[in-house]
């Protein structure tokens, strides 16, 4: 009967097999270029993300919630707000309903800019110096006398012996253009509401509820702006007539 010959291999031949792997020399110079990445990586992923995370960080939020401001030694803070929720409280329909009431907003103001672009101060570091620019500081301290005009407005409504015009109060939204889907209130789709066009960087204006925007109105015979895509001119004269508006009687709104 035919025999299956194996052919035997030595124990030493074996071992000079595995140890010749070791002893090649491409061998120690690929692993060492793959050892030196590896090792790379793990010092730079880290470093990377930790930069990433600090650069957002250094952003100063000015209208951060419940950052509380100073105006006629009286304590002012900001609400934001985002286009989409603005909207949604000139939807009167929900006056139907209990929870309705609290929805809708008959008089609302709105600042509409990229926060992440606004530089009212010099206080963070040596970069904010060459940032800085005085007509957001202008315009932090006019939202300011805004703010303190609409809550002092608001306390007499709510204190005064007429419950029914309690719906009457004021409100003011800063609204962060870099954030979400906040650039659709510069865009053409929700042009009815804040007037923009596509090309605007800034944004002031007032939506009447379920009217919608209205940029001017008359009174004593004259006629003042409650709009506009200036900052400057907001500063200037539009933020005075917003608070000239909100205590004139027997006005009227453009149409």
């Amino acid at each position: 009967m035919a025999q299956i010959k194996r052919k035997k291999v030595s124990t030493a031949a074996a071992s000079k097999q595995k140890k010749s792997l070791f002893k090649n020399k491409k061998f120690w110079i690929i692993s060492s270029i793959v050892a030196a990445i590896v090792i790379a990586a793990a010092i730079v992923i880290p470093i990377v993300v930790i930069n990433a995370n600090n650069s957002d960080s250094t952003e100063t939020d000015y209208f951060e919630k419940g950052t509380v401001y100073q105006y006629q030694s009286k304590d002012v803070t900001f609400t934001k707000g985002n286009c989409d929720g603005i909207i949604m409280h000139t939807n009167d329909m929900d006056n139907e309903s209990e929870e309705g009431f609290a929805t809708y907003q008959k008089h609302i103001f709105y600042f509409a800019f990229d926060l992440s672009t606004f530089y009212p101060d010099t206080t963070n570091d040596t970069d904010d110096e060459k940032k800085y620019n005085s007509v957001h500081k202008e315009a932090l301290d006019s939202l300011k006398k805004l703010q303190y005009s609409i809550d002092e407005y608001n306390k007499a409504i709510k204190n005064d012996d007429n419950s029914e015009n309690d719906d009457e109060v004021a409100y003011l939204y800063i609204v962060d253009l870099g954030k979400g889907s906040n650039s659709l209130a510069v865009s053409t789709t929700y042009s009815s509401y804040f007037g923009g066009t596509g090309a605007e960087t800034f944004i002031f204006g007032y939506i009447a509820g379920v009217d919608k925007l209205k940029k001017t109105f008359e009174y004593d015979d004259k006629d003042y702006s409650i709009f506009t895509t200036d900052m400057n001119e907001f500063n200037t004269t539009v933020c005075d007539e917003a608070i000239q508006f909100m205590n004139a009687h027997n006005f009227k709104l453009s149409e």
